[in-house]
C-alpha cells in the first residue's frame, strides 16, 4: 500500500466527519417558523445520512484496498 492511499483515506475520512461537525443554523437568519425549523430538521438528517453512506464506501474502499495483503 502506497503512502499516496493512506493520505488520501485519510483526507476523506476528515471530509466526512466535517460534513457531520460543520453546523447549519437557519435560525440565526430566519425567523423562526415552523417551516425553518422543518428544513433545518431534514438538513440535520440529511447530514447524518450522508455521513453514514460516505463512511461505509470510506470502509468499504479501504478493506478492498487491504484485501490482498491480508
Amino acid at each position: 500500500m502506497k503512502k499516496t492511499s493512506i493520505v488520501m483515506y485519510a483526507l476523506y475520512f476528515c471530509l466526512v466527519i466535517s460534513i457531520l461537525l460543520v453546523e447549519f443554523d437557519l435560525k440565526s437568519k430566519l425567523e423562526t417558523t415552523p417551516d425553518v425549523i422543518i428544513v433545518e430538521s431534514v438538513i440535520k438528517y440529511l447530514k447524518i445520512t450522508i455521513f453514514f453512506v460516505m463512511s461505509s464506501i470510506g470502509v468499504l474502499s479501504l478493506i478492498s484496498t487491504f484485501k490482498d495483503k491480508w
